[in-house]
């Protein structure tokens, strides 16, 4: 590099391909080919029904996100915000009391060391208040 910075100055330290079309990018024809069978074929389809069909039926195989950008640009598809999903919280509970939540499990909590046939019901109950947790047996 300070060779080449030395030999052609700043402009010796940019890439040589640096203003060139991608090596990368798809052929034009492909390009045009997809579009147009996604206009005549497929219009209602989104990016990725429309990518996989033109695999499936077409031969053409294509990225969604590749053909999402393509009917973007072409104006074919345009995304469709979600509607938000209606969430309201609820305000916790003014003082303690007000509102509990109970929960019972029965089950052999002591492994057998009670008499035979006896078992253990935990109760546990939260505070909405103050989102304690209170546990007996």
């Amino acid at each position: 590099m300070l060779v080449k910075y030395r030999s052609e100055g700043t402009s010796g330290l940019a890439h040589k391909a640096r203003g060139n079309p991608s090596n990368h990018q798809l052929p034009k024809i492909l390009k045009e080919h997809a579009l147009e069978l996604v206009q005549t074929k497929y219009p209602d389809f989104g990016p990725t029904f429309a990518a996989e069909k033109l695999q499936e039926c077409d031969g053409i195989t294509l990225d969604h996100e590749t053909l999402r950008r393509l009917m973007i640009k072409e104006g074919i598809w345009h995304h469709k915000k979600r509607k938000p999903t209606h969430r309201m919280r609820r305000e916790r509970g003014a003082c303690y009391g007000d509102m509990e939540q109970f929960d019972g499990c029965h089950h052999d909590w002591f492994e057998g060391r009670l008499p035979k046939g006896a078992w253990a019901t935990l109760l546990a109950s939260r505070d909405d208040a103050n989102n304690m947790v209170y546990a007996r047996f």
